[in-house]
């Protein structure tokens, strides 16, 4: 367990200094983390103004793409989890107060996401009008009875659905 903590506190200094821009697309503002996970597209990055996909996926949808890095990759024992739960939490705590400082005009919703099989994932959108967000309030209550996947939602931001 010991190996795992350290190599998770390891990148913790990148995830706390991740940085965000906006980007636009048609008449909307985006919100995207500029430390990119490996599934997203390198030359999303490059681009100032993103074409029509974001606007087809939905932004909810986009940003929650864009926006999603794994804190932990890997099977978690039962040992280990409430540790690294603890330091997930307090990791994504920080993350949203720099987003939530940097974009004070804007709503978000952050989730952590605890998959005992495969990892942790610290994922966050805009609150967007007229959007169902990525997980609703009804379905991370629900999480919470799940023995292998959990949702924590790291704002008290609700979404007018």
């Amino acid at each position: 367990m010991k190996k795992r903590i350290q190599l998770m506190l390891s990148e913790m200094s990148r995830v706390i200094d991740m940085q965000f821009e906006c980007r636009r697309c048609n008449d909307s503002t985006l919100v995207i983390s500029t430390e990119r996970s490996a599934l997203l597209p390198k030359i999303a990055s490059s681009l100032p103004e993103l074409d029509s996909t974001c606007v087809a996926m939905g932004h909810t949808a986009y940003e929650a793409f864009c926006n999603h890095y794994h804190l932990y990759m890997g099977k978690i024992k039962d040992s280990e989890l409430m540790t690294i739960r603890q330091l997930s939490l307090a990791i994504g705590r920080s993350v949203y107060e720099r987003l939530t400082l940097s974009y004070p005009n804007y709503k978000f919703r952050m989730y952590l996401e605890i998959n005992k099989k495969e990892g942790i994932t610290l994922r966050f959108h805009q609150v967007w009008e007229n959007e169902m967000p990525i997980y609703d309030d009804a379905t991370i209550a629900a999480s919470k009875l799940s023995k292998e996947f959990q949702i924590y939602l790291l704002t008290d931001t609700k979404c007018d659905y």
